[in-house]
Parts: C-alpha cells; sequence; structure tokens
C-alpha cells in the first residue's frame, strides 16, 4: 500500500503481473505531490479528499491521509483488497503426515488453509478448514481416513503443485 509516494507506477513492474496486490492513495490536494509531478513526473492523483487547514500542504500521513474520515476509509479498502487477494506460499513442509495415502500437510488457521501433498507428489489446498476440523485430522488415528471421511469432497480444493 502506498500513500502519496512520488512514483510514476505505484508498485513498479509488479503492479503489471499483480493488480490486485498493489493500493496506492494519493490526495489531489497534496501540494508536494502536485509540485512532484510537475518537476519530475510521477502517478497521477487517485483520490480527491477535502483541503486540510490544519495541513496546508495536504501531505502530511496523519492529518491529511488517515485522519480524514473519507480518506482513511479508502486507504483502508485498499488495504483490504489487498490483504484478501494475498495467497499463502504452499505450507505442505511443516508436518510429515502418518498416512499411507498423504505425504505432508500443512495449515495456517489465518486463512483457514490446509494444503496436503499426496504420495503421488500432487499437492492440493483445501479452503475452509476450521481449526477444530485442523485439530481432528492432526490426531487422527488415521489422517487419510479422516481425510477421506471429513475433508475430501466438502471443501473447496484446488491444485496447487
Amino acid at each position: 500500500m502506498q500513500i502519496a509516494t512520488p512514483v510514476d507506477i505505484p508498485g513498479g513492474t509488479l503492479s503489471t503481473l499483480y493488480p490486485d496486490l498493489i493500493g496506492h492513495v494519493t490526495n489531489e490536494h497534496d501540494v508536494i505531490m502536485q509540485l512532484v509531478r510537475e518537476l519530475f513526473g510521477a502517478a497521477p492523483s487517485n483520490f480527491n479528499g477535502p483541503e486540510n487547514p490544519i495541513d496546508e500542504t495536504g501531505h502530511s500521513l496523519e492529518d491529511s491521509y488517515l485522519i480524514p474520515q473519507e480518506q482513511a476509509l479508502e486507504i483502508s479498502n485498499q488495504m483490504k483488497k489487498v490483504a484478501y487477494n494475498l495467497t499463502p506460499y504452499p505450507m505442505i513442509e511443516q508436518c510429515p503426515a502418518s498416512s499411507s495415502a498423504l505425504s505432508a500437510f500443512g495449515y495456517s488457521s489465518i486463512n483457514s488453509l490446509l494444503d496436503i501433498e499426496f504420495l503421488d507428489g500432487s499437492i492440493y489446498r483445501y479452503s475452509g478448514i476450521t481449526p477444530s476440523i485442523f485439530t481432528g485430522f492432526i490426531n487422527a488415528s488415521s489422517q487419510g481416513g479422516y481425510f477421506n471421511s471429513n475433508i475430501r469432497n466438502n471443501y473447496t480444493t484446488s491444485q496447487i503443485e
């Protein structure tokens, strides 16, 4: 997330590959950024908030970008969009499986994701896995059996490798 940054392409070349992972807000009334755009070139402003009588330059992070509610909400919304578009790397190397069908697995309670590597080398990601389902899986006497009964065909699945 970039706020009032003097660049011509927010996020650089990465933003062309992953546009949903870049956020940027520059206020139309940011005098410093207007000068940077005129003298050196920079991305155009993309927010037209009110002028701020407390900060004549309009460039103070706190007074001009974070305190005005409309602009703070825009920054927050862009940060949420970026966060929701982040995808964790495969987590399969966290734990070896004790199964005749599963090789390894990894879990993220933050994202409710379970990655499972099967003995054939394929890796699948299961979404929406609650901590209680994961606890049941990890403590099962047969992880393969628990997987077949409680996870397979019950959760959104995508092959990641």
